[in-house]
């Protein structure tokens, strides 16, 4: 959920957000808030929840995307990365609501596997 998430993000854990909501791609803009609509037509993709603004007026999360600083244009707040943009509230819960997001907390990398040798044939 939306609180879900705002209190992983507050307690210093990232979500990854993996959804069919999409934003739209070409000529994106953010709205005059720095905040992106949800589109009708489905975009299948993950992406990372990296903040949280619950004080503002319009409460929502900010979601970095792996596309790179220039898919996107217009206003930004609280120096955001380039590339980001900002989702309302229920915006969050209709893409955590499809249940294949992660919080993700403890990570201590990738250990050490033993690969035993194989030959190809």
């Amino acid at each position: 959920t939306w609180e879900e998430c705002r209190d992983a993000l507050y307690n210093g854990h990232l979500v990854a957000v993996c959804s069919n909501v999409g934003f739209g791609n070409g000529d994106v803009r953010r709205d005059s808030e720095g905040f992106l609509r949800r589109k009708r037509m489905p975009w299948y993709h993950c992406m990372l929840f990296a903040g949280m603004d619950d004080e503002y007026r319009r409460p929502g999360a900010l979601c970095i995307n792996s596309w790179g600083a220039n898919w996107i244009s217009g206003p930004t707040r609280h120096n955001q990365p380039a590339g980001s943009f900002w989702v309302d509230a229920d915006t969050v819960d209709n893409m955590v609501g499809q249940q294949d997001s992660f919080a993700l907390s403890n990570y201590v990398g990738y250990p050490s596997v033993v690969i035993p040798p194989y030959v190809i044939w």
